[in-house]
Parts: C-alpha cells; sequence; structure tokens
C-alpha cells in the first residue's frame, strides 16, 4: 500500500489486514506505523469525508483484527494529488532541511504552483540518489492559504508541511460534522504548529 505515495492507485490494489496492538484503543482514526503517509479511518469517518467535497485522495477498504479476534472495517486514505493552486506562495516559505528534518540548511525560492511542483519532483530524486541522512527534504515551513480556499474543498492533502509530512486539511464544516459524530483519535491543530 505505501508503494502508492503521491500517486493514483492503478486497477488491482490489494490492502492486507491488520491487527490491533494489545494496548491500541479501537478510534475512527488508527495510527499506523507502516503507513504514515496515509489515514486509516474508520467507516463512519470515511463516509462522512467521502459525502464531502474531497480533493486528491482516494479510498481503500481494509480492516483491523481486534483482541476478540473479530474484523472491523477500516478504510486506508491515500491521497494522491494537492492542491498547491491555494496557496499563497508570497506568505508562504519553503526550506531546505538537514538529513533528520530539524535545521534549515537553504531557503528555496518558489513562487507558484509549477515551481513547487517542480522542486517536490527533483527533491524526490535527490532523495533516491541521496538517501537518509544525507537528502536534504525541501519542507514548506510556513504555509499560508489564499484568502477563500476552504470553501473550496472540505478536504484535502497538503504534503511537504514541516511537522507532519503530509497534512490533511478539513473545512470548518466537515470539522463540525466530525465533531457532531463524536469521532475519536482526531486532534485538530493549525498547520505550522508542532504536533501535540
Amino acid at each position: 500500500m505505501t508503494k502508492l505515495l503521491f500517486e493514483k492507485s492503478k486497477d488491482g490494489v490489494s490492502i492486507p489486514s491488520g491487527y490491533f496492538h494489545k494496548k491500541a484503543k479501537q478510534t475512527d482514526l488508527v495510527s499506523v506505523t507502516f503507513a504514515s503517509s496515509q489515514l486509516l479511518i474508520s467507516q463512519k469517518l470515511k463516509e462522512m469525508i467521502f459525502a464531502s467535497k474531497h480533493y486528491g485522495v482516494e479510498f481503500f477498504q481494509t480492516e483491523l483484527i481486534g483482541l476478540s479476534g473479530l474484523p472491523f472495517e477500516y478504510w486506508f486514505v491515500n491521497p494522491y494529488e494537492s492542491p498547491l493552486d491555494m496557496l499563497d506562495y508570497s506568505k508562504s516559505e519553503f526550506n531546505y532541511f538537514d538529513g533528520r528534518g530539524k535545521n534549515v540548511i537553504s531557503n528555496a525560492s518558489i513562487e507558484n504552483k509549477n515551481e513547487l511542483e517542480k522542486a517536490i519532483l527533483e527533491n524526490r530524486r535527490s532523495a533516491i540518489e541521496n538517501p537518509y541522512p544525507n537528502h536534504r527534504p525541501l519542507k514548506i515551513s510556513v504555509l499560508e492559504f489564499k484568502n477563500t480556499p476552504v470553501t473550496s474543498y472540505d478536504f484535502f492533502p497538503i504534503w511537504g508541511t514541516l511537522n507532519r509530512g503530509i497534512a490533511f486539511f478539513v473545512s470548518q464544516r466537515l470539522k463540525g460534522q466530525i465533531e457532531l459524530a463524536q469521532c475519536t483519535g482526531i486532534t485538530f491543530t493549525d498547520p505550522n504548529q508542532v504536533y501535540p
């Protein structure tokens, strides 16, 4: 599944079943270690996102086996495209970091979507040619949107954010629905804040 990073799937995708860790809680958003760029969500949360105006994600059915041995239906959310035209490039900041992703090595002058897409592709190639710790990841250090982005989509991914790698954004409308449905395992934060 993790081989689908940053691209839409082809036919014949097979998603393996997983198991809850013995100390894990069954939540609507499940933390996973093997698919850090993707979400693993419950049927309830999937239905809410799927019914919203979402962009750049696709859903794959799987299951998680509980301690009782019973399977629970879950869904992988694979992010394959970001709406990079929604960024305010004059206010956002882009930097290359050291291999640990902690210290800024240099600034990146990026003024539009085309330049960012080109820089992301070049940076991916660099990651292959110069694996950790020699790779210098490109990250969005400060992420700012244009004045009216959230009205465009209710749910979408932006990759390359400073603290998360891939950040998933929700509109106020969808956030309210998720909170009203009392979905568990979810924390909403500002994209420029350090993850709690």
